[in-house]
């Protein structure tokens, strides 16, 4: 009975691991309604205070990020282009634990173990997951494919991934 009451609480307390590879049905089943994001190609949802973003190709999530929701005015991620919430959140979620990480790396690692390449940098041993911690905290888990991808369409419009830097 400790057991089951153990599993139930931890449920309740973690984030639901979303899944790189789901598509927007399984996403929206795991998490309800999606919130507008910036683009047609991002979905945003908020569960127990974390907010989580995915971004779709080829009808899949290949990016997912998480962080706690904003306590200043804003729900969700802060973005230049963002306009503030007009109802600031009533609760801001807390930084991931460690708990919360290390559960959300297991649903994202693809069968694959993570190798931890330098300080909050994780890869998955067969190269086909990156993972890391923005300095606001947030954690990013992404397919390598998907970063190709994203370097390729660049390379083919002239521009550079750190232009305006």
């Amino acid at each position: 009975m400790k057991i089951l009451s153990s599993i139930l609480l931890a449920a309740l307390v973690l984030p639901a691991a979303a899944r790189i590879g789901e598509n927007p049905e399984q996403l929206v089943a795991r998490y309800g309604p999606s919130q507008p994001g910036r683009n047609a190609a991002e979905l945003l949802f908020e569960k127990n205070g974390i907010v989580i973003t995915a971004t779709l190709w080829k009808g899949v999530c290949h990016s997912i990020r998480f962080g706690p929701v904003q306590a200043t005015g804003r729900r969700g991620f802060v973005h230049p282009d963002d306009v503030p919430a007009p109802d600031p959140p009533k609760e801001a979620g807390k930084p991931l634990t460690k708990e919360q990480l290390k559960q959300l790396f297991e649903a994202n690692s693809g069968g694959s173990p993570w190798i931890e390449t330098k300080r909050n940098t994780w890869i998955t041993e067969d190269l086909k997951r990156s993972a890391f911690i923005l300095s606001e905290g947030d954690l990013c888990i992404v397919t390598a494919e998907f970063i190709i991808e994203d370097m390729k369409s660049h390379k083919e419009k002239g521009t550079e991934r750190t232009e305006g830097f």
